[in-house]
């Protein structure tokens, strides 16, 4: 959960952030819903402005502004006040197409494209980081297991929808899709390449695997981990999800001439 805002605008802004965050606690507890995650560590106020002004730079990253823009662009759902959220994400699609007008002709958004690789490296070296020696053996995998599933799809779904969209890419069908699901937007890669359906139809069928393995309680879905031979299953075929993706995205250059250079531009 994310607040934006532009704090420095407001009268009191400390005591208002105070106050909000000490109500929303006091929901979440009475409701019985799960602690927020590091003792509060993530509850905060994010500026509008700011995100803007320091975007791309080394703050970007430990200010944690980064993973909110890539969380807003990518998965986010507006809780409060939808007006200023479709501005907010009308704003951030800006930044990223601020050289069209040079390029009216031919422009892609290799900028997004760039950020969004650098978030999916981001979450798999956050992965890393948190895997814990003392963790259990299948806590680890339950936890690859939805990386190689969820976080792949809601990066590269959005990357193939791009990749899949006329030479010129217009910056209204890029809204559109960021407030599309991952599965929506990948459902529009055939509407643009009518051949990738059926690679299409193959990923919707792996992924609804893993959405019915992650419906179960996660005391169900601990016990089908916990066999060495179920684990070792499950895993491979979130191995199969991911190299049928990146068929896709390969499918994808080549039947747009290369024009975009997608695998180039994701891996240099």
């Amino acid at each position: 959960m994310f607040f934006f805002a532009n704090p420095d605008k407001l009268e009191d802004p400390r005591t208002k952030e105070l106050k909000l965050f000490g109500k929303l606690i006091q929901v979440i507890s009475d409701l019985k819903f799960p602690k927020f995650s590091g003792d509060c560590e993530y509850l905060d106020i994010l500026s509008i402005d700011k995100m803007f002004d320091i975007l791309g730079s080394p703050t970007d990253d430990h200010q944690n502004y980064f993973t909110a823009r890539m969380l807003l662009i990518l998965e986010s759902q507006w809780l409060y006040n939808e007006a200023e959220y479709e501005k907010l994400i009308e704003r951030v699609i800006d930044y990223y197409f601020k050289d069209s007008e040079l390029h009216k002709d031919d422009f892609r958004p290799i900028f997004l494209l760039n950020d969004i690789c650098r978030y999916w490296k981001t979450i798999l070296l956050n992965y890393e980081y948190r895997r814990k020696d003392d963790e259990s053996k299948t806590k680890k995998k339950v936890h690859n297991y939805k990386l190689k599933y969820s976080r792949m799809m809601t990066c590269f779904a959005t990357v193939c929808a791009i990749g899949a969209m006329p030479t010129s890419t217009n910056k209204e069908e890029v809204v559109k899709l960021i407030k599309m699901t991952p599965r929506e937007r990948l459902e529009k890669v055939p509407k643009w390449l009518p051949n990738a359906q059926s690679m299409v139809n193959n990923l919707i069928t792996k992924y609804s695997v893993f959405l019915d393995m992650t419906g179960l309680s996660k005391t169900e879905l601990h016990q089908r981990f916990a066999t060495e031979n179920n684990g070792s299953k499950l895993l491979e075929e979130a191995n199969e999800f991911g190299d049928a993706m990146f068929e896709l995205i390969k499918f994808i250059d080549k039947e747009k001439n290369f024009e975009l250079g997608l695998v180039r531009h994701l891996v240099i």
